[in-house]
């Protein structure tokens, strides 16, 4: 019996080392992507048509460039989303910038619930700050979380990719959220590579009216969520049955 005890305590030990020392790889990568990064952001900065020209006269490989910057973007969360879609859309226009956005959120997702899913809460707490994935833990036993949700991911400024850390330890499917999250951000991501295009170009005018439109769209993406949502909560329930 002592011996069994003394086992599982082995056992337990490992584990929390593993996981320690794969936090610790996770953050150094983190670390060392923020640096790999740091010179694309700045040339984006000081001339965003010399950074569109160099993603662009690269090919395919300035296209998985750009995916790898939106994924870790994501991953890391130390730079503002709006930031890489508004240069989306300077680099490759309103359409493809934002099929790329959805692309990079997509697979940043996948990885980052199959991350925190292996490591644990507490070693994911750590690294995103102490105690802020607590924030969120009423919200998933909210019966209303998945609407909640949706409007968090639909609102421009919202730390979202906190949002994604904290939602991989609800009780909620990844395909479901990924649904939420991704018809729910395309408005904020249409605003932004459109005003990044159209602000390349110098057309404030037509700036400014995107924000009109998004709201449009902001309605229209709900209202699909809502009729989608229904549709697979429908399902749920007849296989709960």
């Amino acid at each position: 019996m002592i011996e069994n005890n003394n086992q599982e305590k082995k056992i337990k030990r490992r584990k929390i080392i593993i996981n320690i020392i794969a936090l610790i790889i996770f953050l150094t990568v983190c670390i060392l992507v923020t640096i790999w990064m740091s010179p694309y952001i700045k040339e984006f900065t000081n001339d965003p048509r010399a950074f569109r020209d160099y993603i662009k006269e690269n090919g395919f490989l300035g296209v998985l460039l750009f995916l790898t910057i939106q994924i870790l973007q994501v991953i890391v969360s130390t730079i503002p989303g709006e930031f890489v879609e508004i240069a989306a859309g300077i680099t490759f226009g309103w359409f493809f910038g934002l099929v790329l956005c959805e692309i990079g959120i997509l697979i940043a997702t996948v990885l980052i619930f199959m991350v925190c899913k292996k490591l644990g809460k507490p070693l994911i707490d750590n690294y995103v700050g102490k105690g802020k994935l607590k924030k969120f833990d009423q919200l998933d036993k909210s019966p209303k979380r998945d609407r909640v949700l949706f409007f968090l991911f639909l609102i421009p400024g919202i730390p979202k990719d906190m949002l994604i850390y904290a939602s991989a330890f609800f009780d909620i499917s990844l395909s479901k959220f990924l649904l939420i999250s991704l018809i729910a951000r395309i408005p904020s991501i249409i605003t932004s590579t459109i005003a990044g295009d159209y602000i390349l170009e110098k057309k404030y005018g037509e700036a400014i009216l995107i924000f009109v439109i998004t709201g449009v769209i902001t309605i229209i993406c709900y209202l699909l969520y809502d009729k989608i949502y229904k549709r697979v909560t429908t399902k749920e329930n007849k296989n709960e049955k």
